[in-house]
């Protein structure tokens, strides 16, 4: 799995990010909300690489069934 490429869904979507105009983006990144909305994706991130590190996959599963049950819930709210 270690050489397996980046998602081309994931790419494409930031090709469309990085289209968008400056201006817009800096609105968006200036937000009140988006700094702590960025902490928390870099504790995600942080915890994740531990469990990597560690090759916990007890942790591993339980961080998998949180994520599946948070985009659950986000896609049973639109």
């Amino acid at each position: 799995l270690a050489n397996v490429g980046p998602n081309i869904g994931c790419l494409r979507i930031a090709k469309g990010v990085l289209n968008e105009d400056d201006y817009l983006l800096q609105e968006i990144l200036f937000n009140p909300y988006t700094s702590a909305q960025v902490a928390q994706i870099r504790n995600e991130l942080g915890e994740l690489i531990d469990i990597i590190d560690n090759k916990d996959a007890k942790r591993m599963k339980a961080y998998l069934t949180k994520i599946r049950n948070n985009v659950k819930q986000d896609i049973e709210n639109i």
